[in-house]
């Protein structure tokens, strides 16, 4: 996979990351209850870290959108947003288990963020491959 496949990949990774939170990040109680369908109408106590949540996300997404244009940017970007992924795929699946009504909602993030997870796994793999390092 060349050069122009990995900064197509990361933009469409960077939009996905961002667009998904962003309802969350701008109304904490509609945008988790639209995206989500977790209704914090009776959690307000919650609001904050919803809202902390979806500021971090977009950021993330926002970092990996702007690491297909600056490859500086890219190694540790990438890196924190695997762990970030795969926290949140464990997360989804836990729920799945645990509180299924609420483990259906998070289907969608779990596919983006798997397949966003595996293909920053075959970017890394292929870097070291060419490379002999990440860089």
């Amino acid at each position: 996979m060349n050069s122009k496949f990995w900064k197509i990949f990361l933009r469409v990774a960077g939009i996905v990351t961002l667009l998904g939170p962003l309802p969350s990040m701008l109304a904490p109680i509609q945008g988790t209850l639209l995206t989500l369908k977790i209704d914090l109408t009776d959690l307000p106590a919650l609001v904050p870290v919803i809202g902390h949540w979806g500021i971090m996300i977009v950021g993330i997404g926002v970092l990996i959108y702007l690491s297909a244009a600056n490859t500086a940017l890219r190694k540790t970007t990438l890196i924190y947003a695997t762990l970030e992924k795969i926290y949140m795929v464990s997360g989804g699946a836990w729920l799945m288990m645990t509180a299924p009504e609420f483990g259906v909602n998070f289907i969608p993030v779990m596919i983006a963020d798997s397949l966003q997870v595996i293909g920053f796994i075959i970017y890394f793999i292929q870097q070291y491959r060419t490379l002999g390092r990440i860089s």
